[in-house]
């Protein structure tokens, strides 16, 4: 096979990173998985790498990958007994853009060692004063037809890989210049391995943005014009009206809220349509959608949940964000809905989540459907055979709450766990920039229990706990325990530090996502209204 150029782990683009082998440097994946280090060779001397055990060689090897210094990935290049561990870490994450794409073609042996694709889609820059301007048509078809090229090509290679355990797809589109004029706290572009330490978000750690020519002065920024929030915000959709090949290797597909430009929702059909063996979806999108495609974008979402998913997926977290300084403007309402749980069609889509729900084994959906639309709209005598953990958002959970509404919730909430035997965990919460308070209920270790955290306290009703000692009993758990535990209100200094301080036994999104968003969030010192 000829030299190919991929990144394992790391951009495809950084060239000086780039590791660069031949077929015969990387054996066939079962050698690489089966294989087994060799006992130390009788003339090695101690103090030499032969001489050490075989357990031990393994383990300095696994750290040398884990910690994935410079150049570490040519280290699988050094000798066949480096590739048995490392040339495996050195595959199992790979980052594409849309110009080097083509390179997967080349990879044929080490493409069962491949876990995970990040496609990172870069359209073309903007500059000043285009920044504060609506995306034109052209630019618009410009960046549609680039983004199908890419994807085509991915799912034309990856149709003709073999089948493997486990592949997961992640999708980003992004400008450069997104994060460059009025928005220059988003990020766009990290690294989402399990792996990445994260770094810290302590006072003193964000330094103040100051550009007063895109309104920021000190980290105080001014609300940013509608048409620069919107072109950062745009949608993209199909440019052809050809269907991807079928692929039949990938199970797992990712869209991170880094990205802001959201995706049609027959765009993704088309996608889901051509991925039989998937079995987990996590989409963290955002609410920001214009008022003349809201309505479809709802239908649309409909219609994914109910006949376009393969019924292969047991796995779905949604979570639905709203920049909730941008919402502050004066001209937000007039373009923007808000989020999709608040709009008049909320109940539809409550419902086509709850269908699906029955074919699942975990669903988290946060802001993009309500709790009380979930209960109310499933069918009363259907059974929830394979669902094992529920995790939904209940606006009722909001700071103006009214206990007869909350003890209807729950009480709908218990009367639905009654018909889910394998159930260990639901979770009702919400969260805001000032409050944040979760229903959690749990079985394990031969135990239930009832959990109230929050920043303010609700004592659980006795008609509401009967309901779940009913829950309790039914499956084998007699004893019900109660908890009520305070979160602290004055570590909430923005809404991803709300969801953080909860605790939940669940991730609701991705936890790069949420420093990504707290990090966003405290970037902006103090929001200033522009003048009218």
């Amino acid at each position: 096979m000829p030299n190919f150029q991929i990144t394992p782990g790391i951009d495809c683009e950084t060239s000086q990173k780039t590791t660069t082998m031949d077929s015969d440097q990387v054996p066939q994946h079962h050698d690489l998985t089966n294989q087994t280090l060799p006992a130390p060779a009788t003339t090695c001397q101690p103090g030499e790498w032969g001489y050490l055990p075989p357990e031990m060689r393994n383990k300095i090897l696994r750290f040398i990958a884990k910690k994935k210094n410079a150049g570490w990935a040519t280290s699988a290049a050094t000798c066949k007994e480096f590739q048995a561990v490392i040339a495996k870490e050195n595959f199992r994450r790979l980052k594409v853009t849309a110009d080097s794409v083509d390179g997967l073609a080349r990879i044929i042996c080490q493409s069962l060692l491949v876990e995970h694709i990040w496609l990172k889609i870069e359209l073309p820059p903007y500059r000043c004063p285009s920044c504060d301007e609506t995306e034109i048509r052209p630019t618009e078809l410009q960046a549609r037809c680039i983004i199908w090229r890419a994807i085509h090509t991915l799912f034309t290679i990856l149709s003709r890989w073999s089948l493997v355990k486990c592949l997961k797809l992640e999708l980003s589109v992004y400008s450069p210049s997104d994060s460059e004029h009025s928005l220059k706290n988003y990020i766009l572009d990290c690294d989402h391995d399990e792996g990445y330490r994260l770094p810290s978000l302590a006072r003193g750690t964000i330094p103040a943005i100051h550009d007063p020519y895109h309104g920021w002065v000190n980290g105080l920024q001014m609300i940013p014009s509608m048409p620069a929030v919107r072109r950062v915000y745009s949608q993209f959709g199909m440019c052809h009206s050809t269907d991807f090949p079928v692929v039949m290797a990938v199970t797992g597909f990712v869209i991170r809220r880094q990205v802001r430009r959201w995706c049609e929702i027959e765009y993704l059909e088309c996608m889901f349509r051509s991925l039989p063996r998937l079995e987990s979806i996590e989409l963290e999108v955002w609410s920001l959608k214009p008022h003349n495609c809201r309505g479809r974008y709802t239908e649309g979402v409909e219609r994914l949940m109910g006949a376009t998913l393969p019924f292969s997926v047991k796995r779905i977290v949604v979570f639905e964000d709203t920049d909730h300084y941008l919402a502050q403007g004066p001209q937000y309402d007039r373009y923007y809905s808000g989020p999709t749980a608040q709009y008049p069609g909320a109940s539809r889509v409550g419902r086509a989540f709850a269908l699906r729900s029955f074919y699942l084994d975990h669903l988290s959906a946060a802001y993009m459907i309500d709790a009380k639309h979930f209960f109310r709209e499933a069918p009363p005598v259907w059974t929830w055979y394979s669902l094992e953990s529920l995790v939904l958002t209940a606006e009722l959970f909001g700071d103006e709450v009214t206990e007869r509404g909350v003890k209807q919730l729950l009480s709908d909430a218990g009367g639905a766990a009654l018909r889910m035997p394998r159930l260990h965990a639901m979770v009702l919460w919400n969260a805001d920039r000032e409050a944040a308070c979760a229903f959690i209920y749990q079985r394990k270790n031969g135990i239930s229990s009832l959990t109230w955290r929050g920043t303010w306290r609700l004592e659980l009703r006795p008609d509401v706990t009967k309901v779940w000692e009913r829950v309790a009993v039914k499956f084998g758990y007699p004893e019900l325990q109660t908890y009520t535990i305070s979160a602290k209100k004055s570590l909430i200094k923005c809404h991803g530090d709300a969801i953080r301080v909860l605790g939940l036994p669940f991730r609701v999104m991705d936890r790069v996502s949420l420093w990504q968003k707290r990090k966003e969030e405290l970037a902006r010192r103090e929001i200033s209204r522009p003048p009218s």
